[in-house]
């Protein structure tokens, strides 16, 4: 199952308006607060945020700002709160979906995750960050086609990502089809040579398929892109042992 989850991006809300437009004031200082909140002064961002909320109570904007805020200093609950507020002043911010469906999958509240990638994709079908969590979110739940069909479709957007092929390979595999799943792992170790994790599946699947020689090279791939990865020394060994009992085999057999 892909175990890769996408982080909340700080995407900064600097520029979107709610449905009326704040006054000068809360624009202005909430721009200061997502300036800061780059900067990662939490608490300068904090002030310019609040006082944004002063001139404007609904303005959706410094809420997502101050979820992220409260994200940031570990406290999940109270970047909730800001998450929905921002959420029950306007219902187009994608963002606030997206990072509160983050949360949830976070806690492994799957159906609740999947329902609020859902809204951020109906906000913004192209936004990939949500889309490549609602992805990881069926893969949790095990409803593999429907993972599969978001990760093909971030992949028709993003060819040159690896990491999608990474996980589609491993959809692909629960699915059964595994000449499939290594064509996609093929592509992830293509698109980046160091990619261990990627490595370490293409190996296993090949060993699987009883392509030992293929999966020595695989496990020596990904030894080679992180030495510390300890299974794939231990998968290198059991290829290795392998492929010394089939050339003994051979050799008697002449």
């Amino acid at each position: 199952m892909p175990t890769r989850c996408w982080p909340l991006t700080a995407a900064l809300f600097a520029a979107c308006l709610p449905h009326h437009l704040p006054p000068p004031e809360a624009l202005r200082h909430n721009e200061l607060c997502a300036i800061a909140l780059a900067e990662g002064d939490l608490d300068r961002a904090e002030t310019h945020c609040d006082h944004s909320i002063e001139f404007a109570p609904d303005y959706a904007d410094p809420w997502t700002n101050k979820g992220l805020i409260a994200l940031r200093r570990g406290d999940r609950e109270a970047a909730k709160q800001c998450l929905i507020k921002s959420l029950r002043f306007n219902q187009e911010q994608a963002q606030a979906y997206s990072d509160l469906g983050s949360l949830y999958l976070d806690e492994r509240e799957y159906p609740r995750a999947r329902d609020l990638f859902e809204r951020a994709l109906k906000v913004n079908p192209d936004f990939n960050e949500a889309r490549s969590n609602l992805a990881l979110t069926y893969a949790r739940m095990e409803d593999w086609e429907n993972a599969r069909r978001h990760y093909r479709h971030i992949i028709a957007v993003n060819p040159l990502l690896s990491g999608p092929h990474l996980d589609l390979g491993i959809v692909e595999h629960q699915l059964g089809h595994d000449e499939a799943a290594v064509a996609e792992l093929e592509k992830a170790v293509a698109l980046e040579p160091g990619f261990a994790s990627a490595w370490l599946h293409l190996g296993a699947l090949l060993s699987s398929a009883a392509r030992f020689r293929e999966a020595r090279d695989a496990f020596g791939a990904c030894l080679d892109a992180d030495p510390s990865v300890e299974q794939c020394r231990q998968n290198l060994e059991i290829v290795g042992r392998q492929l010394a009992v089939i050339e003994v085999a051979d050799a008697g057999s002449r």
